[in-house]
């Protein structure tokens, strides 16, 4: 995955596999250069087996066609966010009402692990919204 000066996004190439009609088209992740310009770890270098992903695009693709699959880096920051932040600031503000709620320890824990219960328990719900609105805003541009 590199970065894309033009564009400011996270990008990766792929090779379109398959066509799925008005739900988008198939591709596969390009493994050689998928940590081109990238010194970190990252989801797209995670084990040797080959990637997919099912996008959607204006462009009349075809099957064998290679393309650029980017993320803009705000939706990776917000994903990033709600990710860790929502967690976090979840068992910070439960274990304050917990404490401040009962002027205990144990009120404070039973306040963070509800903080955390709470996110667990919003969690799929805001999974699947946090991926839809990623999902619309992937760009895809053709390769030569």
């Amino acid at each position: 995955m590199s970065r894309d000066a033009d564009t400011s996004c996270l990008t990766v190439a792929a090779t379109v596999v398959r066509a799925a009609g008005r739900h988008g088209f198939d591709v596969e992740l390009d493994t050689a250069e998928r940590c081109a310009g990238c010194s970190g770890f990252c989801m797209w270098s995670w084990g040797a087996q080959q990637r997919s992903a099912r996008i959607t695009s204006d462009l009349p693709l075809e099957v064998g066609d290679r393309v650029s699959v980017s993320l803009p880096a705000d939706q990776v920051l917000a994903s990033t966010l709600l990710l860790h932040g929502l967690p976090l600031g979840a068992l910070l503000a439960g274990g304050a009402i917990g404490a401040f709620a009962t002027q205990s320890d144990l009120g404070c824990l039973v306040g963070a692990a509800a903080g955390l219960g709470a996110t667990l328990a919003a969690a799929p719900r805001l999974r699947r919204r946090t991926e839809r609105l990623t999902a619309e805003r992937v760009r895809v541009r053709a390769r030569p």
